[in-house]
């Protein structure tokens, strides 16, 4: 998905920094695809690996409004959500092994095992945030030269119903409680999305930047990954 958006990007004259991060992102979820195939094959005891790929059909013109709504939907909602859920797995492995957590998934696999699935799981929500950043800073720039796209998406993908539903399918999809999960999406999806709005409006956010993008970096708080990669990057 990712090789389809930096040719969107390109298609529509995006700027250079976004289509090189575009195929960063999708190297890199290609070894996020290898790291799961290895640890499905771990805890099945056999090989696990990927089927053939579908036919492409995508269809690239040079259409902003397209490109926006795609980003936000894929990256702004989707990507953001699976970088805080998987970072709340995280949490959920760090509990089994330093507290002896029960009642989870987690808790029949043996430490040495459950060690190597925690860093890769926090490597893969570190990294997924990042790609939710580059959504971001997509839809910043496309916000900074079509007005009428921007709109859209404001109007169609962030409207409230909408994004109640994704939080509440994520929420449900997971191992952990999903009141506590969906209360978590929500919080975090607000943060970044008033960064956001900071961001393209008129206003003076130079105090702001500051504070973000000059102090140390929490490295393991998904929405300040997020939000630094949004704001420390304009």
């Amino acid at each position: 998905s990712f090789a389809a958006f930096a040719i969107a990007l390109m298609t529509n004259n995006a700027p250079s920094d976004l289509v090189e991060d575009a195929f960063t992102a999708g190297m890199d979820e290609i070894r996020h695809a290898r790291t799961s195939f290895d640890i499905a094959s771990k805890l099945r005891g056999e090989r696990v690996g990927p089927g053939p790929l579908p036919a492409s059909k995508h269809d690239f013109g040079q259409d902003l409004t397209a490109l926006a709504l795609a980003v936000a939907r894929e990256g702004c909602v989707d990507e953001t959500l699976s970088a805080i859920v998987a970072d709340l797995e995280v949490e959920d492995i760090r509990k089994v092994i330093n507290e002896g957590w029960q009642g989870s998934m987690y808790s029949r696999i043996e430490p040495d095992t459950l060690n190597w699935i925690m860093n890769e799981m926090r490597t893969i929500a570190l990294e997924e945030s990042k790609h939710a950043a580059l959504a971001w800073r997509t839809l910043n720039w496309v916000c900074g030269v079509d007005s009428d796209a921007c709109d859209a998406v404001h109007r169609d993908v962030f409207d409230e119903a909408s994004l109640e539903a994704r939080f509440h399918y994520r929420a449900l999809n997971t191992l952990s409680d999903a009141a506590m999960v969906h209360n978590k999406l929500k919080e975090n999806w607000e943060k970044i999305h008033n960064a956001h709005l900071l961001a393209r409006s008129n206003s003076d956010i130079s105090q702001f930047k500051n504070s973000i993008c000059g102090g140390a970096e929490d490295e393991f708080a998904i929405a300040s990954v997020v939000v630094r990669g949004l704001i420390c990057s304009e």
